[in-house]
């Protein structure tokens, strides 16, 4: 909590952005044909929009890779996915935090369901992070 706390003193209302909110695989759909926006030919859909640090959404798309960070050094791992594209370059020193978050969050909303199994990792992993 203490930590999610000093991330949200630290957002700077005057460079945040609007995220998607929830970019996962499943919020991913193929386009017809590649267009303006959507040059790889698919676009996010389902947004749960609201203004943050313009790298939030890159903790978000890193929650469902605990398998690949379990398997090494998360951190490292973390930081090449982040990375992978040239548009990502100015958000890596806030990434890692983001996906921390994304983790602990994640994980402790599913616990409270009792889904023990599928909370483990998250929160694994955020350890590692």
């Amino acid at each position: 909590m203490q930590y999610a706390e000093r991330r949200a003193t630290a957002t700077d209302l005057d460079h945040a952005v609007i995220v998607h909110g929830d970019p996962h695989p499943g919020n991913a759909l193929r386009v017809l044909a590649p267009r303006a926006g959507a040059d790889a030919g698919f676009v996010f859909v389902d947004p749960d929009g609201f203004l943050a640090d313009p790298a939030y959404d890159l903790g978000v798309i890193l929650r469902d890779w605990c398998p690949q960070l379990l398997a090494g050094d998360a951190s490292a791992i973390a930081h090449r996915y982040c990375c992978w594209r040239p548009t990502a370059a100015s958000m890596r020193p806030r990434s890692g935090s983001g996906g921390f978050l994304e983790r602990v969050s994640t994980g402790l909303y599913v616990l409270q369901y009792g889904a023990e199994n599928l909370a483990r990792p998250f929160l694994a992993t955020a350890d590692m992070l």
